[in-house]
């Protein structure tokens, strides 16, 4: 009877903190009502952590596009990227909150000033999970695409959810490009 009992708890357990530990992330909805008038131009998979990214490209969008209320992304910063033409050199950027499920950032359309480069213009971006206070930050991946272009280039790294600790996850971007932009700056938005 014991036993039982002892089954019939976990059994309780598991259900009412199991199920409801994923009730924080973003429905994959979410994602698609955001991404329901671009068009997938690439899709990368990390081959050390197999997180996947799909790099969209979405014409025809303003700078500034509101993502409040249900089904959409939130916005939850944004940051200038040094565009130094130097891929090796890799800068990292401010770090934001997530909740798990997808997170994404949103590079603006953009022209190039001078190519560095030795192949086609290109970016490159790794992703990070900040372990605040350890020093050991967790490598997410690393994703590159064909920049310079007059569209926006949507990144939506899927099912990110190992990366929470405790009740989120705190993300930020190293990249780099082989090309250099007017201004020396990019915008990039970043969506939870």
């Amino acid at each position: 009877m014991r036993k039982l009992a002892g089954i019939l708890f976990a059994s309780l357990l598991f259900f009412t903190f199991g199920v409801s530990a994923h009730a924080d992330t973003l429905p994959t909805g979410s994602l698609e009502k955001e991404l329901e008038d671009a068009v997938l131009i690439d899709t990368q998979t990390d081959p050390d952590t197999g997180v996947q990214v799909g790099i969209y490209k979405k014409e025809n969008e303003s700078l500034i596009t509101p993502f409040a209320g249900d089904g959409s992304w939130d916005v939850v910063g944004s940051d200038n990227w040094l565009m130094t033409g130097d891929d090796s050199n890799l800068r990292t950027d401010a770090t934001f909150h997530s909740l798990g499920g997808d997170y994404g950032f949103k590079v603006p359309p953009h022209d190039y000033d001078e190519f560095l480069g030795y192949n086609d213009l290109g970016i490159v971006v790794e992703l990070w999970e900040e372990d605040v206070g350890s020093g050991n930050d967790d490598y997410v991946g690393t994703f590159a695409v064909k920049g310079a272009a007059n569209y926006t280039l949507i990144y939506a790294a899927r099912g990110v959810n190992a990366f929470v600790d405790g009740a989120r996850a705190e993300f930020y971007t190293k990249h780099g490009s082989n090309y250099t932009v007017p201004g020396n700056f990019i915008n990039v938005t970043y969506l939870d």
